[in-house]
């Protein structure tokens, strides 16, 4: 890590080149531990927005499960969904970027779920797809902070594994959770010789894509496409799946509640997601406030 700033002191190294891109992970970076925005970082992206500056969403959520919080920021006319498996125009909602899971290798990775004690979800055209009849049983498998979100903006259906093989379409990403995180070293050793991209959240959690769909390659594309070079992006994040956009990314910023291990992956440490990091670290490196 190039600087690190605690959260009690600013921030204090600039941006060595004009930003033209933020992009801005959501849970527990943009949204509160409450699922909030806070209001200077809602004022901080609109005034990046105002200013021309493309600020964009980059997170591990559906669209279904963002698209509310758009509403925050009307100019932002961007989005990474599904931990880069999806860039879409928010506007129109037009798919720029695909890297989906064919149905062949859904089916392989939900063979070794139905053979784990877990709670998968899975995020298909759009949406987030969940095992309806585990519901209640949410909280034992670490979605304690997503209960809103999985009753109000996630589809169920019973039997997720079986009822996939009447699909053919290709997923977004797959997420199983787990009692534990004893578990998710046996995933990673069983689908290792799979095409895949795994990561950690802090919950007891392995989320899957495509070994060519994560933030920063979704990143780089979309900046490819809108002429912006990587050195002119600065990216804000707190988890394992936001590491693949640090490392592309011309300024990278982990809020203080990130894990250490993604801290030491960023170039600086903003406050956390409940003092509003992620328009703290805006107003300090585009405008030096």
């Amino acid at each position: 890590m190039k600087t690190e700033s605690p959260a009690s002191t600013p921030i204090v190294r600039m941006f060595e080149h004009k930003c033209r891109l933020v992009a801005i992970d959501l849970d527990w970076t943009t949204l509160t531990s409450q699922k909030t925005i806070g209001p200077r970082t809602v004022q901080a992206v609109n005034r990046a927005l105002n200013e021309g500056c493309e600020v964009i969403f980059c997170t591990g959520r559906s669209r279904a499960q963002f698209e509310r919080y758009l509403s925050h920021f009307p100019k932002l006319r961007y989005a990474i969904a599904s931990s880069g498996a999806v860039v879409y125009d928010v506007k129109t909602w037009e798919k720029l970027v695909s890297n989906e899971l064919p149905p062949e290798l859904v089916r392989q990775i939900f063979a070794v779920g139905e053979t784990l004690d877990c709670f998968p979800f899975m995020g298909m055209e759009g949406q987030s797809i969940y095992e309806g009849s585990m519901a209640p049983l949410a909280v034992e498998y670490g979605l304690e902070n997503y209960l809103y979100e999985m009753y109000n903006f996630a589809t169920p259906v019973e039997h997720l594994f079986q009822w996939y093989q009447t699909q053919n379409c290709p997923v977004e990403s797959i997420s199983f959770y787990f009692r534990d995180h004893s578990p998710c070293g046996i995933v990673r050793q069983t689908l290792c010789d799979l095409p895949l991209y795994l990561s950690f959240p802090k919950e007891p959690c392995v989320e899957m894509n495509m070994n060519t769909a994560d933030k920063g390659i979704a990143l780089t594309a979309l900046c490819k496409k809108l002429g912006i070079t990587l050195e002119q992006t600065m990216v804000i994040g707190d988890s394992d799946n936001d590491v693949p956009m640090f490392r592309a990314a011309g300024l990278s910023v982990a809020v203080d509640n990130a894990s250490d291990a993604v801290k030491a992956e960023a170039d600086a440490v903003t406050f956390d997601c409940d003092h509003d990091g992620v328009g703290a670290a805006i107003e300090r490196f585009l405008f030096h406030s």
